[in-house]
């Protein structure tokens, strides 16, 4: 139910909907982008800046470092138990890192 309820919301507060809470959209000034940071003051109205580096994508890894390195070193390590190739352990761990980044772009895409 809130699923339900915070998605309908924020697809009403995209649509403009709300006036409100009303908001808009606008490029970082060159110094902003340069910096990493804002220096437009709290207003009224919301503001989306256009994320030209698609770091958005980059979110989906924040909190999951530790959980991704100790998969990547279990990968390894079976691999070079199986195999007794540890240079192969690490161009398979390597192609698997890719095969997941491209999967985990191809599904961010689409949502």
């Amino acid at each position: 139910k809130a699923y339900h309820t915070m998605n309908k919301f924020l697809g009403s507060f995209i649509d403009h909907v709300h006036k409100e809470m009303d908001y808009f959209i606008k490029d970082k000034l060159l110094l902003e982008r340069i910096l990493g940071m804002e220096f437009m003051e709290p207003m009224e109205k919301s503001i989306f800046y256009n994320d030209e580096g698609y770091s958005f994508s980059s979110v989906l890894y924040y909190g999951n470092e530790a959980t991704l390195l100790i998969f990547d070193l279990l990968f390894f390590c079976v691999v070079d138990l199986a195999c007794q190739n540890f240079v192969l352990a690490a161009f398979l761990t390597y192609l698997q890192q890719e095969i997941f980044r491209f999967i985990r772009n191809t599904v961010g895409q689409k949502n």
